[in-house]
C-alpha cells in the first residue's frame, strides 16, 4: 500500500520548511517570495493556497 500525497500537501509541506528558514534569518524576504512561487508553480498551486496560515 503506497500513501498518495496531494500537491497541496507537498506545498504546504515545502512552505513550512522555507518559513522557518526565514524565520531564523537564513533567507531573505526576496528569496522568500521566489521560492514560494517556483514551489506553487511545480505543484500547480493557486494563489488563495499559498496565502493560507499554516
Amino acid at each position: 500500500m503506497s500513501i498518495i500525497i496531494s500537491p497541496e500537501m507537498k506545498f504546504n509541506i515545502a512552505k513550512s520548511i522555507i518559513v522557518k528558514l526565514f524565520n531564523q534569518k537564513l533567507i531573505t524576504i526576496d528569496e522568500f517570495s521566489i521560492i514560494i512561487n517556483k514551489l506553487a508553480s511545480a505543484y500547480g498551486i493557486t494563489s488563495d493556497i499559498r496565502k493560507s496560515n499554516d
